[in-house]
C-alpha cells in the first residue's frame, strides 16, 4: 500500500499529507520515519496535499475552539 502521510517522530501528534487530497473517512496509511514502521488511520475531514493531518483528537485544540466562541 502506498503512504498517504508522513510522521516523522511516533511521539508527534500531526502528519503531513503526501497524496493530492485525502477524502473524510478515507483509511490512510502512515509511514513513520523514527524507525522506518507504519500504522493505520481513518480520516475524519477532506484535507489537501502538504497539509497536516492530526494523529489523535486534540482535546486541548477542541476546548480552545469552544472557549474562543463565548470570548
Amino acid at each position: 500500500m502506498a503512504t498517504d502521510i508522513i510522521i516523522h517522530d511516533k511521539k508527534d501528534n500531526v502528519g503531513v499529507v503526501v497524496i493530492e487530497k485525502i477524502n473524510p473517512k478515507q483509511d490512510c496509511a502512515c509511514w513513520i520515519m523514527e524507525d522506518d514502521s507504519s500504522t493505520n488511520i481513518q480520516s475524519v475531514d477532506e484535507i489537501p496535499l502538504g497539509h497536516k493531518i492530526a494523529m489523535m483528537t486534540l482535546k486541548r485544540v477542541i476546548l480552545f475552539k469552544i472557549w474562543s466562541r463565548y470570548w
